[in-house]
């Protein structure tokens, strides 16, 4: 066998090898399929080999070790770490990327331009996939051209063997390592986290920017020392800003012209801001990525991750997403300041009779409290501010969450974590053998959860949780709809909090209008008729607002508590009307009359609250 195997057909294997083992193929399976896809190439003979040496008994490291030609040492201990840690498939994709991008060598294969760029990337691939740190230096060694690279290489060994760290031997070498570097890996061996900070230092080098390997709060270092670097000032100064104009998310929309697309939400509207200097939006996507160590160099899949950082005195914690489109990557910050978590419930729109029975609801034995509403409506916060009004010292609190938002003092809190096994039931679990007293669940997904939930209720236990409708009584039909028998529902279900965040009216500009009755839908202009002597205002814009009429949000709410009439209506039928109306019958609230209520003493007004608050048949 010769090493005239294109590029392309290495790619093609590694590619199709790391796909078939993601969805849970054999091994077996993947080779055949591989082997298929290079049928005619000089690769064909060799998987049909590795194939048969596997289908004996061999493992494919071992089997690629016969085809040494082929599958270099370094591809070859990939895969060894990745067989011995049980995530085959992870090695495989690592070294399809490492392929795409040139970071590992290939038989006949050119000297990389940037061997700096190489080395780094190499040291973070060889790292995440399992490879012992000295394994991965010995590795680096063979593959160095760079005479002084290889002799600060040889360094580090020797220091890792004296029991000293590889920054403290980088250090000696400032002509090989720019300070920027040598921080970064000393935060990576502070946190365990060598491997992230490797392939952020690649991906800086790469650039050009060691800027991006800063801190939040780290001070500029490198050439331009006295000024801060563009993009951490451009990045630092956006979160600032949206965090002084208490938004919400923050929208990176790529337009392929290099500024990009920033728009904030706030109060839940989007509203854009002057667009970021000329070729800053690529590197602030970059600076996200590094930030929360994600892969860097990948731009075909999604990733989520988590950035803590200081702004103006302020601890926030970002969670982000990023997903390919057309025209680039498009991130979204959701931002959490943890400073100014409104914890209790009469901070978050409750008040009077809807106060008095939420705090009821928090002294129950047992039962299921569901939160429902749509994303971003407050539902979590909501049940935080009533796990906050029990009494965490004479009872057990234990909350499974995805992710967790806020720290709760007195409450064991629980992160799902799917891509490691830990899934809402599998926690649920977990958790019932934890001797529990009260039991929050971040959200209903599946069947299996919500019997869980159930039996976890009947069994003695108060559970909070939230779901997604519409309404209170379409929440009940909800949990129909997924399988749960009515008996369950109404031996189970406590409550149903239905919520959603409306607009409040800016105080400083608010003006009286008399409401237009033709436009509004029956049920308002009956509210409306019944309120004869109320005023009601709308938004006219002013400086405090940014020219909106609104300034904050407040929470509205339709709280549907069961009793007999309501478990009759369950028990009857899976019709919606029927259990709304026998929640009415009850003394339910529905959404549309609280949010009116508020209209109707100038807390907002009544657009705003038919524009939050859906007003068909069933409301």
């Amino acid at each position: 066998m010769t090493t005239a195997c294109t590029m392309t057909d290495y790619i093609t294997f590694w590619r199709n090898m790391s796909d078939c083992m993601n969805v849970g193929k054999t091994l077996l399976t993947a080779l055949d399929q591989t082997g298929a896809k290079l049928t005619g190439t000089q690769l064909e003979p060799v998987v049909k080999a590795m194939r048969t040496d596997v289908a004996a008994g061999s493992t494919l490291s071992s089997a690629m070790k016969r085809h040494e030609q082929v599958f270099p040492r370094i591809i070859r201990t990939m895969m060894l770490a990745g067989e011995v840690a049980g995530a085959m498939n992870v090695a495989a994709s690592r070294v399809a990327h490492g392929l795409i991008d040139g970071t590992l060598a290939m038989p006949g294969m050119a000297p990389a331009e940037n061997e700096q760029v190489s080395y780094w990337a190499t040291f973070g691939m060889l790292l995440s996939t399992g490879v012992p740190v000295l394994e991965t230096i010995n590795l680096l060694c063979e593959g160095t051209q760079d005479a002084r690279l290889l002799e600060s290489t040889k360094a580090i060994h020797k220091a890792i063997m004296e029991g000293k760290t590889i920054s403290s031997a980088m250090a000696g070498y400032p002509d090989v390592f720019a300070s920027e570097v040598c921080a970064a890996v000393d935060l990576g061996e502070r946190t365990g986290q060598l491997d992230a900070q490797s392939l952020r230092i690649a991906e800086a080098l790469k650039l050009g920017n060691l800027s991006l390997l800063l801190p939040p709060s780290m001070p500029a270092t490198s050439a331009a020392e006295k000024e801060e670097p563009v993009v951490v000032r451009a990045f630092n100064d956006l979160i600032a800003r949206a965090v002084r104009e208490q938004a919400s998310d923050i929208h990176f929309d790529p337009a392929g012209d290099g500024r990009g697309r920033i728009r904030l939400r706030i109060d839940g509207v989007l509203r854009d801001i002057e667009p970021l200097p000329e070729g800053i939006f690529p590197q602030i996507i970059t600076r996200v990525k590094i930030l929360c160590g994600l892969e860097t160099a990948e731009h075909r899949q999604p990733q989520d991750g988590v950035i803590m950082m200081d702004a103006g005195g302020t601890s926030v914690d970002l969670r982000l997403n990023i997903v390919p489109t057309i025209a680039g990557e498009r991130l979204v910050l959701r931002l959490l300041d943890r400073q100014h978590a409104p914890l209790a419930l009469n901070e978050i729109g409750l008040e009077g009779e809807d106060l008095a029975k939420i705090k009821r609801l928090c002294t129950l034995p047992n039962g299921i409290v569901i939160a429902n509403g749509k994303t971003g409506s407050g539902k979590t916060t909501l049940l935080y501010a009533m796990l906050m009004e029990i009494d965490r010292d004479a009872a057990a609190v234990i909350t499974v969450e995805d992710p967790v938002e806020y720290r709760l003092p007195g409450v064991a809190q629980m992160e799902v974590k799917p891509q490691a096994g830990l899934t809402y039931p599998r926690l649920i679990r977990s958790m019932l053998r934890q001797d529990p007293d009260v039991i929050m669940v971040g959200e209903i997904r599946d069947l299996e959860t919500m019997t869980l939930v159930a039996q976890s209720a009947v069994t003695g236990h108060l559970l909070f949780t939230t779901l997604h409708a519409s309404t209170s009584p379409g929440a009940i039909v909800r949990l129909l709809d997924m399988g749960i028998e009515p008996f369950m529902v109404n031996s189970s279900l406590a409550a149903v909090i239905s919520q959603d965040l409306v607009r409040m009216l800016c105080p400083d500009c608010r003006k009286p209008s008399k409401p237009a009755l033709h436009s509004l839908p029956p049920r308002a202009v009956e509210f409306v008729k019944s309120r004869g002597d109320a005023t009601f205002y709308e938004p006219a814009g002013c400086g405090r607002c940014h020219g909106t009429g609104y300034r904050g949000r407040t929470a509205i709410h339709e709280i549907l508590i069961m009793d007999d009439r309501i478990r009759q209506a369950v028990a009857d039928s899976k019709d919606v009307s029927a259990i709304r109306d026998a929640a009415i019958a009850s003394g339910m609230k529905t959404m549309l009359e609280s949010g009116l209520e508020k209209a109707a003493r100038g807390i907002t007004s009544i657009a705003e609250v038919l524009r939050t608050v859906p007003f068909g048949p069933n409301v």
